[in-house]
């Protein structure tokens, strides 16, 4: 890619949330790409500063300059508070990170676990972030798949492009509630009734 035109914009929301030792990589620290990335980033999910609304790029001076000048005249910015914030996050410790990304981890694999002995799922192991994606392979299973779901009270959005329609995309954190999702996944009730 350094050798062409393309510029490659690269959404790493996600960077300090890495799994079983796994590493962040981003284009924009190979040779030849940094002057052809843009790095977008905030502090909403590592820092867990949802709402907080603060964000922000990283990339050729060109690009930034004409994103800022644009962004300058649609909204204003971050309040101090939230800038106050965003600072003490980025510049202090980072041993809560540590425990968030161990905590995350942890249910990862509980419920990666459980939804393993749910028979007809596929579903790879994420190396980061909050999701994992489900695979079945039939309308029938999907809609058995959505019910028990929702009876154990997973976050679940069904991916809606044609392409990946077999797919459901899992919260792993947030709403779900272990001991009843261990249970029923362990009696498999969903496809014995």
């Amino acid at each position: 890619m350094a050798e062409t035109d393309i510029i490659t914009i690269s959404d790493e929301i996600y960077e300090k949330i890495t799994f079983d030792g796994g590493q962040h990589y981003s284009p924009a620290q190979y040779p030849g790409l940094r002057d052809k990335t843009v790095v977008i980033n905030g502090l909403s999910k590592a820092y867990s500063m949802t709402g907080w609304r603060v964000g922000y790029a990283a990339g050729p001076k060109y690009i930034i300059d004409v994103a800022a000048n644009l962004q300058s005249h649609s909204t204003s910015n971050a309040c101090s508070v939230s800038q106050k914030a965003a600072t003490a996050a980025l510049t202090g410790p980072t041993t809560e990170l540590e425990m968030m990304e161990t905590k995350f981890q942890e249910r990862r694999d509980l419920i990666i676990k459980g939804l393993s002995e749910i028979e007809g799922i596929k579903c790879p192991v994420p190396g980061g972030a909050f999701y994992a994606f489900l695979m079945s392979r039939s309308t029938m299973e999907n809609h058995l798949i959505m019910y028990q779901l929702n009876l154990l009270q997973i976050c679940v959005h069904i991916c809606l492009q044609r392409k990946i329609s077999d797919w459901f995309r899992v919260m792993l954190l947030g709403m779900i509630i272990v001991s009843e999702c261990l249970l029923h996944v362990r009696t498999r009730t969903y496809l014995r009734d």
